[in-house]
């Protein structure tokens, strides 16, 4: 039998339906965004009355091939779809790490390597056709700059079909700033935070502690640390030279603005200022 929800996947649940289906999830690795995920497909695909295509975006083949195991396990249990084991194979689609699977497949698993060139097209297509898509950007965090945004092409063309076009962010650690902006555009603003706090208080992660374990460096590995250390401070005084607003952002903020700076074209980064 499918297991019983988490009070705070049934709130989730209700917040992104009241989103219009639209939205980006933060719950701590372990709290259940498969499970959350997974019935959120079959609870709006009985809220459509339609077939619903089910896209997956993962950044790595393992998380593929974990997705995988939990979605064939999902509608295993699932007594009201329920499909022959011997059928499963034609609902389940994976694209990356060898596989080559028909975009026809109701479940779409994707690495993010090769949905950065293909994704946004078929979801465009299958709307156009009439059919129902929902994304589900899994690690959603990871696709907010560089060349993962070509998933999301699609985007300024969706007006037109957006009471059935449909997504769901997941992530334990969402981006500030400009990436959070840039993915809230694309995936719906986020609906719901389920911090490790919480969720070990509610006992709906594993039992866990936490140690702090000191080691001291041997000789050379101090005097290397010490220069390195150094290096790093000069160059970071050098950076903050070129760009004064770094020094003005919390950390979050500050890692975004770097990130975007080693990664984005220049045309797309704050004007530098020149230290005389």
């Amino acid at each position: 039998m499918i297991r019983e929800l988490y009070g705070w996947q049934e709130e989730c649940l209700t917040r992104w339906f009241a989103n219009s289906g639209k939205g980006m999830v933060q719950a701590t690795t372990g709290s259940g965004k498969t499970l959350l995920a997974l019935t959120a497909v079959q609870r709006l695909e009985k809220r459509l009355s339609q077939n619903l295509h089910v896209k997956i975006v993962v950044p790595t083949s393992a998380l593929m091939r974990q997705w995988h195991r939990d979605v064939k396990e999902f509608l295993s249990n699932s007594p009201k779809e329920n499909p022959p084991v011997s059928t499963l194979h034609k609902e389940i689609g994976l694209r990356g790490g060898g596989f080559k699977a028909s975009p026809d497949c109701k479940y779409m698993i994707y690495v993010i390597n090769s949905a950065r060139y293909e994704l946004a097209r078929q979801i465009l297509t299958e709307l156009k056709r009439g059919e129902a898509v929902l994304l589900i950007a899994d690690e959603c965090h990871r696709y907010a700059s560089g060349q993962n945004q070509l998933i999301f092409e699609f985007s300024p063309y969706v007006e037109p079909y957006k009471d059935r076009f449909f997504s769901l962010g997941l992530s334990a650690t969402l981006p500030s700033g400009a990436s959070r902006r840039y993915l809230a555009s694309v995936l719906g603003q986020k609906i719901y935070n389920y911090g490790i706090t919480e969720a070990a208080k509610q006992h709906n992660i594993c039992p866990y502690d936490i140690y702090h374990v000191s080691l001291s460096f041997q000789a050379p590995e101090r005097e290397m640390y010490e220069e390195l250390s150094e290096r790093m401070i000069s160059l970071y005084r050098k950076l903050l030279c070129t760009y004064p607003a770094l020094s003005a952002l919390g950390q979050k903020e500050r890692y975004e603005l770097l990130r975007s700076i080693a990664g984005e074209k220049t045309e797309k980064l704050p004007k530098p200022h020149l230290c005389i």
